[in-house]
Parts: C-alpha cells; sequence; structure tokens
C-alpha cells in the first residue's frame, strides 16, 4: 500500500508512525512537510516543502496558501492509497484543501486540535474534521474535543498511544509497585 502523510517530518511522533509502517509492515510511505526533519528510515520517501529546520519556530505558515498547489500536484502524482494528515489544525487541514480521499486525520491532544481563542486554527480544524474519511483520535478528551468542533462520532476512532492504565493501578503518589513513570516528552 502506498500511503502519504502529511505531517511534520521533524515530529519523533511522525518518525515512529512512518518507520513504522514502511519497515515493520512493508509499506511505500511518503511524507510530505513543510519543516526538514529528523532522521527518518531509508525506506520512507520525504517530500520537504518549504525551508524550515525543525526547531525553528515560527516557520512561514504562508507556505499553508502558497504552497497548496504543489502539494496537490504531488500527492496527485504519487497516487497514494491513503493520505494521512497529522495534526488536524495543520497538515490535516492541508489534507482537506488538496480534496484527496481517503483521508485520514490524526488529533493529538485536545488543545492541539484547536485552541478557543484563535479564530483561524478553528477554521482550519473544522475544515480538517469535514474532509476526514476517518479521525483517529488519540484519547477519548480528544475525541469529545473534535465531536465539540463537529466531527461525526461514527467517523471516530480512538486508540491511544502511550501507557495503557488498564495494566497499572493507578494510586495517588504513583503507582502499585512503589514506582513512578514520568514522561518528559521531547526532553
Amino acid at each position: 500500500m502506498r500511503i502519504c502523510f502529511l505531517a511534520d517530518a521533524g515530529s519523533i511522533n511522525t518518525r515512529s508512525w512512518v518507520d513504522y509502517f514502511a519497515d515493520r509492515l512493508g509499506h511505500d510511505v511518503h511524507v510530505v512537510s513543510i519543516r526538514r526533519g529528523g532522521e527518518l528510515s531509508p525506506r520512507v520517501t520525504l517530500h520537504q516543502i518549504g525551508t524550515h529546520k525543525a526547531g525553528v519556530r515560527g516557520f512561514d505558515k504562508l507556505i499553508y496558501l502558497t504552497g497548496m498547489r504543489r502539494i496537490r500536484r504531488l500527492v496527485a502524482e504519487l497516487d497514494p492509497d491513503l493520505v494521512v494528515g497529522y495534526r488536524v489544525a495543520s497538515y490535516g487541514y492541508l489534507g482537506a484543501s488538496i480534496g484527496f480521499h481517503p483521508l485520514v486525520v490524526v488529533a493529538q491532544g485536545q488543545y492541539v486540535v484547536a485552541p478557543d481563542d484563535v479564530r483561524f486554527k478553528l477554521y482550519f480544524a473544522r475544515k480538517a474534521i469535514g474532509a476526514a474519511d476517518l479521525l483517529h483520535a488519540w484519547g477519548p478528551h480528544t475525541a469529545d474535543r473534535l465531536v465539540t468542533l463537529g466531527a461525526d462520532p461514527r467517523r471516530l476512532f480512538t486508540c491511544p498511544r502511550g501507557i495503557d492504565l488498564e495494566k497499572f493501578a493507578v494510586r495517588p503518589g504513583g503507582l502499585d509497585g512503589g514506582f513512578t513513570v514520568i514522561a518528559t516528552r521531547a526532553l
């Protein structure tokens, strides 16, 4: 299967997904990214749109408008079986704007979807949510946020990434067994 990820190549989450699909499952994986990224598997093809390095703040948000035609043409040339827009109000919006289907939009965190006080992000998020054939939420709180913004619950798939709390008995002050797990994210 040929899968095209519209995603930030500098994100460790993007890397873990695309490397898994390419290396473990053997799919033909392409990443279309506004930013240059970290090291992806040699089996993943990176198509960089824009010139921004990972870790550089304030990348040119106009690329969402100026690069749209180029992204649409590139995806048409790749002719993937599936497009994944990773993160709702950014690459999910790009996926919605190019009009390719099937489109899966991945939501990570309720506020990453779109904060209430940023109107253009709310607009981008609603456009992505409305165009998606499937919305993948990383947790129930994220799924709730998607529904609040207009998602059809029948198009929602909730599959958390991270620690499976059903395998750990949580108690105040730590986990049973005397240890605590700390997620430091990008650190």
